[in-house]
């Protein structure tokens, strides 16, 4: 099963990817000198400013959706209304093959990371030591970021991603050049007559119908009324086909799909942090061993593990640094907790209680190493025994309570008193859940339901995830359903 330290770190990858990918998916080809005299010369031999306004407002091309011309387009990128009076013809060219190469300080994006994963990208208005704000490319509206909650900063450049113009014929290429020459120079690509232009070559509008969300065959899916698929459409393009295939006269571009979950939503779906919000994790019966980004007292440990050790009012918690082979903090007064955005699985694993002063004496062994590597942990009922190694020989480091304070005894391995644990104790989870599913009745496919066993002794929430299955039949179900070491009282 997978551990929450698990899915937080895959979730902090995650958004590690999205905060340092370029703005674009497709390579920039090198840079060209004499492909862009070439399409320069051409340009302005072959091309049709008319054809161009087409090609600009079309939207495979997309120009129009960031740049605003006349009173058309977006405000993503810079206002080109007079951008073939401002600019040089080449500079124009090199801007839309290499959108990367030169780049204006306004138009320079960053792209933020904060501490509860989300990811900002935008154009920096100002920044102070308390606040980073900035203007979102999609809306324009300004975003102001606490200095604290900042995980990372990214320069990203320009946003305009790159090979834009990979799938455009060499006719049209010369053509939106021409039509970009010409912006500002004459009265009849500007003011009025650049929207006359626009308003005529981008009159096409996708071809929308109301649809009614049940499926064309209800019984292939008998879960489509559940709460989770409130908004999903059913056989979109089916539904498409058959209203349109005797329209007259036939629309000349269909509406996309909407998205998995449908209505003004769209792939996202319906759910907002509002929806997510949940602090149930902490009443949860945790046990003894919880492992995730550790955040206590101004220092936070990324693949912190941490542990309750002894029992009753001796019980002290302490989050082990397997990069360190360390206990960088132990605390009384209690264990961990989490906070309410996105069930809990944000912002890692909170300390709660108060930092304790623990000399656990010098470990010259560690501090002189000159290689260290964590090797893994044993379990032994409440019991957590670590296993590293350190210049060629291997440890074990056994924390426990000894006259109310907190000792950890590390030995080479087989010197070490609590080598005789490591075969294992008594079973931590005897416990059998037992749900009742429902077959389902279709064919050649089958739904079968299967509850989750949100009724449980340790009051833990269950998320499904992967599944398999075994050549007796046998279904395994991957959950992140918090099984940590339980009480004692659970034990059978």
């Amino acid at each position: 099963m997978p551990s929450l330290h698990f899915l937080l770190v895959f979730i902090v990858l995650f958004c590690r990817v999205l905060l340092c990918s370029s703005s674009g998916t497709a390579q920039e080809q090198p840079y060209d000198a004499e492909l862009v005299k070439s399409l320069v010369a051409e340009s302005l031999e072959k091309g049709n400013p008319g054809r161009g306004a087409v090609v600009y407002s079309a939207p495979t091309s997309a120009c129009l959706s960031c740049h605003k011309v006349g009173d058309h387009g977006g405000a993503v990128g810079p206002d080109l209304s007079e951008v073939g009076k401002k600019q040089k013809l080449s500079h124009i060219v090199e801007s839309l093959l290499w959108p990367q190469r030169v780049v204006v300080d306004e138009y320079k994006a960053i792209a933020v990371l904060n501490l509860d994963g989300q990811v900002f990208r935008g154009y920096q208005v100002s920044e102070s030591d308390s606040k980073l704000v900035i203007r979102d490319s999609a809306t324009g509206k300004t975003i102001s970021i606490n200095q604290e909650d900042i995980e990372a900063v990214q320069s990203v450049g320009s946003l305009m991603p790159a090979g834009l113009l990979a799938t455009l014929s060499l006719q049209d290429k010369h053509d939106l050049i021409s039509f970009l020459a010409d912006l500002g120079k004459h009265e009849k690509l500007s003011s009025a007559g650049i929207d006359a232009l626009l308003s005529h070559s981008h009159g096409h509008h996708p071809e929308s119908f109301e649809m009614s969300r049940e499926p064309l065959e209800p019984e292939r899916w008998p879960s489509w009324q559940a709460n989770v698929n409130r908004d999903r459409l059913y056989d979109f393009y089916r539904k498409q086909a058959r209203y349109f295939r005797d329209a007259k006269p036939r629309p000349k571009l269909l509406a996309e799909f909407p998205g998995l979950d449908g209505g003004e939503d769209g792939h996202w779906g319906n759910q907002t942090e509002p929806s997510w919000a949940d602090g149930r994790w902490n009443e949860t019966d945790l046990g003894t061993l919880l492992c995730g980004v550790f955040h206590g007292d101004g220092i936070r440990v990324t693949r912190g593990i941490c542990l309750q050790v002894g029992g009753g009012e001796q019980r002290l918690s302490a989050c082990f640094d397997p990069d360190t082979l360390t206990y960088r903090r132990i605390w009384s007064g209690g264990f961990v907790g989490f906070s309410t955005i996105r069930h809990g699985f944000m912002q890692g694993l909170r300390q709660k209680g108060t930092t304790l002063d623990v000399d656990l004496g010098e470990r010259r062994f560690l501090k002189e190493a000159e290689s260290k590597k964590y090797l893994g942990l044993y379990r032994y009922g409440d019991r957590v025994i670590f296993s590293y190694r350190v210049d060629g020989v291997d440890y074990l480091d056994a924390p426990q309570i000894v006259d109310g304070k907190f000792v950890s005894v590390a030995a080479p391995r087989e010197n070490h008193p609590d080598r005789e644990h490591l075969r294992g104790g008594e079973s931590q989870w005897p416990q059998t859940i037992a749900v009742n599913g429902e077959r389902g009745t279709t064919a050649p496919y089958a739904v079968d339901t299967i509850p989750l066993p949100t009724e449980n002794p340790w009051n833990a929430l269950v998320y499904g995830s992967g599944h398999d299955f075994l050549p007796d039949g046998s279904a395994l179900l991957c959950t992140c359903l918090l099984y940590t070491s339980p009480s004692p009282r659970d034990r059978g």
